[in-house]
């Protein structure tokens, strides 16, 4: 983020951007070869979207005081899960 000198509001908007992307190619790809559970799919579809809804709605009004502490959260959530399953499973 420094390198570019963006704000972290910023970056996490453009990450789900490009997400958002990655993620119609991959529906398409995989509509193709027809491995695509739609029922399931549709359901997530919607539960991402409210999560996704909510999440800007914070981000905007709370900015980095919000997403910082999230963000370092999850990434040592992920880790320690990570590490739980590499080393200790």
């Amino acid at each position: 983020m420094a390198w570019y000198q963006v704000d972290i509001v910023t970056a996490s908007g453009i990450a789900r951007f490009m997400n958002f992307i990655s993620n119609i190619v991959s529906l398409l790809t995989f509509s193709y070869l027809q491995h695509v559970n739609f029922s399931l799919g549709v359901g997530l579809g919607m539960t991402l979207m409210l999560g996704a809804y909510f999440g800007v709605h914070s981000a905007l009004h709370f900015g980095a005081v919000l997403i910082r502490p999230l963000f370092i959260l999850v990434v040592i959530a992920t880790s320690a899960r990570l590490a739980w399953i590499a080393w200790l499973n």
